[in-house]
C-alpha cells in the first residue's frame, strides 16, 4: 500500500473514533434525538469515501 493509503486509511480510523466518541458524548448529555441523522450521515459520508477509494483503486488496477 502506497503512503496516500495508509494516511487515508488512518484517517478513516480516526473518522470512526470521532464519530464513536460523539455518539457515547451525546448519549449521556441529553435525551435530544437531533444528533441520531447528523451520526447516521457522518458513518455514510465516512463509508461512502472509503467505498469510492475502493472503487477508484480497483479502476486504477483493472482499467
Amino acid at each position: 500500500m502506497s503512503f496516500g493509503g495508509h494516511v487515508f486509511s488512518l484517517l478513516i480510523k480516526v473518522l470512526l473514533l470521532v464519530g464513536f466518541i460523539f455518539c457515547l458524548v451525546f448519549t449521556f448529555v441529553g435525551s435530544s434525538q437531533w444528533w441520531w441523522p447528523a451520526l447516521a450521515l457522518l458513518f455514510a459520508f465516512i463509508w461512502g469515501m472509503k467505498l469510492g477509494w475502493v472503487f477508484q483503486r480497483w479502476v486504477w488496477e483493472n482499467g
